[in-house]
């Protein structure tokens, strides 16, 4: 079976649901990965990603469902971060950047992603295959 190659994930993202939606992914998995990284493991529901960012569930439910038109097999980024995390070739300071983006939202009204942007492009630079 031939290795399939893997292209940067921004990259797939854009081919498959266009650049606009990518980006939303991306925000959408950082701020997911924030969430799973606070809580030292997989978040358990879009329910419990809402709560932790003081948002209304209707506005996470929007971000899964852009989700899910690039990841239909998927539920949440809970794999994808995953995945992410172990190819991310600067892991502590991939690890430390997260964490510390999750210390800042502590300190204000978590609605408001600070930092985000920058995180996002760091995880939409990593190769994956889709």
């Amino acid at each position: 079976m031939a290795n399939r190659k893997q292209d940067v994930l921004f990259v797939a993202l854009a081919r498959k649901v266009g650049l606009r939606k990518a980006y939303k992914i991306l925000l959408f998995v950082i701020s997911w990965g924030a969430v799973y990284e606070s809580g030292d493991g997989p978040v358990g529901s879009i329910e419990d990603y809402a709560r932790w960012w003081n948002m209304n569930e209707r506005s996470a439910y929007r971000e899964q469902q852009v989700f899910r038109q690039a990841f239909p097999n998927d539920a949440n980024p809970n794999r994808l971060w995953e995945q992410l995390r172990a190819q991310n070739p600067n892991r502590d300071t991939f690890h430390a950047a997260v964490k510390q983006f999750t210390a800042a939202t502590d300190a204000i009204t978590r609605r408001k992603r600070l930092k985000l942007e920058e995180t996002a492009a760091m995880i939409g630079t990593l190769c994956v295959a889709l």
